[in-house]
């Protein structure tokens, strides 16, 4: 099928019912492929799978569109990511309890008064961090299997493929870059929005501290000097602010190690 490329793409076969029928068999097999090489690669992806994975990268190498495809991961993770933070640390959802004389009606208390509020908050903090491990899981698995993978004609391993063509060659890093410009923009946007958001995070800092170091423990467990790597993502824009100072600002950098 890639092969097939190199004479359709410059060529106008338009009016030749012959080659039309099979260039529409050619592209109805080569969607197919794909679609069902994606769904292996993302059950791989799903399951830490790395004999799936490879699969799927081999049968995306040999279409050509190995770099798409990873972009597309990485794209797509970081979004999921942010989606959920946002939904996590929405102060609408957080603010919102069951009325214990109607288990069907919520109501908007005052939130700097129920207990409710600050254990969904943390509870969400939790999944927050359970959903930045897992992606990273996917990732680290994705890197291992692209460093591996050769091209069995050059002998050039796909993470090199991949750097040729203007990709960092740094999976985990890069995505890890990207999560964390997003949940300090968002956990900034939330402080600032709600007192109680902010007081509950500042007054129980060493909850939040713990949560971090045990974060970065299962990462260096999964990727041995993982906290070692050289990520400088620190944005000065972020705590220029006059309204965040001493531990407000210290709770934004929390999750950076």
């Amino acid at each position: 099928l890639s092969e097939l490329d190199h004479y359709t793409i410059d060529s106008d076969f338009t009016g030749i019912d012959v080659v039309e029928k099979d260039l529409q068999f050619v592209f109805k097999a080569r969607h197919d492929i794909q679609t069902q090489t994606q769904d292996v690669l993302e059950n791989g992806l799903n399951h830490l799978n790395p004999a799936q994975i490879g699969t799927a990268l081999q049968v995306f190498f040999n279409l050509g569109t190995l770099y798409d495809r990873i972009q597309s991961i990485e794209q797509r993770l970081l979004e999921n990511f942010q989606t959920q933070i946002s939904d996590y640390l929405d102060l609408k959802q957080l603010s919102k309890s069951k009325d214990p004389s109607n288990p069907g009606r919520t109501t908007m208390p005052n939130i700097g008064n129920t207990p409710q509020f600050r254990a969904l908050l943390w509870t969400n903090i939790e999944k927050i961090l359970d959903l930045l491990y897992g992606y990273i899981a996917q990732l680290y698995n994705l890197a291992r299997v692209l460093v591996k993978k050769k091209d069995s004609i050059t002998h050039c391993t796909f993470i090199d493929e991949l750097i040729k063509h203007g990709h960092s060659g740094e999976l985990v890093g890069k995505f890890w870059v990207g999560a964390m410009k997003s949940l300090k923009k968002q956990m900034k946007t939330s402080m600032l929005d709600s007192y109680h958001l902010r007081q509950a995070l500042e007054g129980e800092y060493p909850k939040l501290l713990k949560l971090q170091n045990d974060l970065i423990n299962r990462l260096n467990q999964l990727q041995p000097g993982f906290s070692d790597i050289d990520m400088d993502i620190i944005d000065e824009e972020l705590y220029d602010s006059e309204q965040l100072n001493g531990k407000q600002k210290f709770v934004l950098i929390i999750f950076v190690n």
